[in-house]
This record gives C-alpha cells, structure tokens and sequence, in this order.
C-alpha cells in the first residue's frame, strides 16, 4: 500500500487560505511573531527539497527551527495552521 501526504505550501493548487484568499503565510508574523522571511531561510531552503522528496520528516527539521525563532509556538500548533 502506498501512503503519501500532499502539502501545497507554494500555491500551485490551494489560491489561498479560504477566508480570504491570501497566501497561508499571510498572517505568520501577527499570529506567530516571526517573519516569513525568517521561515523560510531557517527552514526552506537548507531542508524542504529533503523532506519533500523523502529524505528526511517535517517534524525533524522543523520543530527545531520552531523552537529557535519561536519558542512559545508548539509544532503541532504551528503545523495545524
């Protein structure tokens, strides 16, 4: 059986969030208190090929970079969002 999760975090298929239609980054910064700037070199672009090719797990990278730019946030908090 093959398993497999499908995120769109670049818009290609989801147009926006579906309360008004703007990108799911959007709010970071004034829901989470840091920049999306901040997201993406932090986690991105060093890990994000890996993770989305199999190499390596979203919660391996992320929930480090998490708790270095935001320490107050849960992963699974964040990952909900």
């Amino acid at each position: 059986m093959i398993s497999a999760l499908m995120v769109d975090v670049d818009g290609d298929l989801v147009g926006g969030r579906p309360i008004d239609g703007r990108p799911w980054v959007s709010g970071i910064e004034g829901d989470f208190g840091f920049s999306v700037e901040q997201l993406q070199r932090e986690f991105f672009v060093p890990y994000w090929n890996d993770i989305i090719i199999g190499r390596s797990t979203l919660d391996r990278h992320l929930k480090p970079v998490l708790a270095e730019i935001a320490p107050h946030l849960r992963y699974e908090d964040f990952v909900a969002y």
